[in-house]
């Protein structure tokens, strides 16, 4: 009987090393997983942070253009749709017009669009807070160029 207690001692004293072992390994993985987990949060605090910086930046702008959308009428949407070749400015501000609406970038889509009954109405009622994240990357480059100066336009 001794003998016998003795050896399913033994076997649970192996079992119980083999468990440690394998949650000494455990241990190992998920630590190295929660140090994986703070470098991404790191990363993802710095960029949302950034973006927060960006958004900072812009909103004063974001805001004016949304007031200037808000105040034009037919007459200055003529006066822009009769141009044969837009200032620089205006070139600008409708090709962002086109990559909104999704149309191809060039002056003629841009008459096009001005010539539309609904234009005025769509701009005012254009969902800004769903624009996808392509579109936004494409304005950006638009709107880094010199002759995008909302004061100006």
């Amino acid at each position: 009987q001794l003998k016998a207690k003795s050896d399913t001692t033994d076997k649970l004293l192996q079992k119980m090393k083999v468990d440690k072992d394998a949650a000494q390994e455990m241990k190992r993985v998920v630590e190295a997983e929660a140090v994986k987990v703070q470098t991404h949060t790191k990363s993802i605090d710095a960029l949302a942070s950034e973006a927060k910086e960006d958004l900072d930046r812009v909103m004063p702008q974001f805001r004016e253009a949304t007031a200037a959308v808000q105040r034009l009428d037919k007459k200055d949407i003529q006066e822009v749709k009769s141009f044969s070749n837009p200032p620089a400015p205006v070139q600008v501000v409708m090709d962002c017009i086109c990559l909104l609406f999704g149309q191809k970038v060039d002056w003629a889509t841009s008459k096009q669009l001005l010539g539309d009954p609904g234009f005025m109405r769509k701009l005012k009622e254009y969902d800004r807070d769903n624009i996808p994240e392509r579109t936004l990357v494409k304005l950006k480059q638009y709107v880094r160029k010199e002759e995008f100066d909302p004061a100006v336009v």
